[in-house]
């Protein structure tokens, strides 16, 4: 905004590219105002959700905000969505918070926990043909207390962190083969939910805060963080 409060330039909290720039414009919905974005998960062009204080929608022809008036309780920031399709959705964040909506109603998931649910994952096991899905949770600069949970659709259980000293921020798995968590380093296990510490990953990678990591496949992996 200038000087006398005028804006500048319109004012945005999307960017959208399509294949030549960015467009950039605001969420919007009949009885909503427009807010800051944390997160953006698509399952297609015409299937979009983006998450502020509440989880918003996109379906081809306009937005639809998951506000109270339309079943979803609680405002906090939301972190990160994740699902296998718009019937089957799950958002996660600040003060321990786990929604879940199956295309009809939200429900609140109990976490035991008020840490911050930063990261949401999930992958199809082949040798099991169950869809696995995990989540971290810490109170990152506060302390180093942390969870790993296990989602398995609404039941959510804490697992082992052994071996993992310091926060955690992102995670990502290959399900049945490999699982990564990061935060204050780098960890993996073959299978979260046998006996046995995390493994770090030498410091030698990176010295610095790691916040999310994200593949293709186990040789195809990418992680990004502080500096």
């Amino acid at each position: 905004k200038d000087s006398l409060g005028n804006w500048v330039n319109p004012p945005y909290n999307v960017a959208k590219w399509n294949g030549q720039g960015w467009e950039l414009f605001t969420t919007s919905d009949i009885g909503y105002g427009y807010g800051e974005l944390y997160c953006v998960f698509a399952f297609g062009p015409n299937d979009i959700w983006v998450g502020s204080s509440i989880p918003e929608h996109w379906d081809g022809q306009r937005w639809k905000f998951h506000g109270s008036t339309r079943g979803y309780q609680g405002g906090f920031r939301i972190r990160k969505i994740w699902g296998t399709s718009s019937r089957d959705l799950y958002v996660v964040g600040d003060g321990g918070n786990i929604r879940y909506f199956n295309g009809v109603s939200w429900r609140r998931l109990e976490s035991g926990t008020d840490l911050d649910v930063y990261d949401i994952y999930g992958d199809k096991n082949l040798k099991t043909g169950e869809t696995e899905i995990y989540a971290v949770a810490a109170k990152q600069y506060v302390t180093f207390d942390k969870i790993i949970f296990r989602i398995d659709g609404i039941k959510v259980t804490a697992i082992s962190i052994e071996g993992i000293p310091y926060n955690i921020h992102g995670i990502w798995f290959k399900a049945g083969v490999e699982y990564y968590v990061v935060g204050s380093g780098m960890y993996h296990k073959r299978n979260p939910m046998q006996p046995g510490p995390w493994k770090g990953i030498p410091a030698s990678v990176t010295q610095y805060g790691i916040y999310k990591i994200k593949g293709n496949n186990i040789n195809d992996i990418f992680a990004c963080g502080s500096f």
